[in-house]
């Protein structure tokens, strides 16, 4: 969002201070240049994103307290998610998964919560 940010509103500026339409022109072409660069860095970035959250989902299909369920309600959702924004890439999806992935995420906090409420080991520190 920084990269995205910067190039925006710099060349925005640009833009705008520039006295004739060569100026403007010159502008537009680096502006476009500086975008590709900065859409594949979002696209580095989804790739990580989504595939760290793959990862934890497939570590949570064997954990006694997340279980198959947690993990594979994760990895179909991850998965679908990145599969549609690189599709889509450069421009975001048409269909945004983001509210369903966020209830996933909420629900694997609560159970977060419940699993360390009945952990000896927190338990005892919450405790002391």
């Amino acid at each position: 969002m920084i990269v995205q940010g910067t190039v925006m509103v710099k060349m925005g500026r640009r833009f705008l201070a520039a006295t004739d339409d060569a100026q403007r022109q010159d502008v537009v072409s680096l502006y476009r240049g500086l975008r590709l660069f900065d859409q594949g860095i979002d696209l580095a970035f989804d790739t990580f994103f989504f595939l760290g959250w793959i990862l934890l989902a497939f570590a949570m299909l064997s954990h006694r307290n997340f279980g198959k369920v947690f993990g594979l309600i994760g990895i179909i959702l991850f998965g679908a998610a990145a599969v549609l924004n690189a599709w889509s890439a450069p421009t975001p999806p048409s269909f945004e998964m983001s509210a369903i992935v966020c209830l996933w995420v909420l629900a694997v906090f609560v159970q977060m919560l419940r699993a360390a409420k009945t952990s000896p080991s927190i338990s005892q520190s919450m405790s002391a």
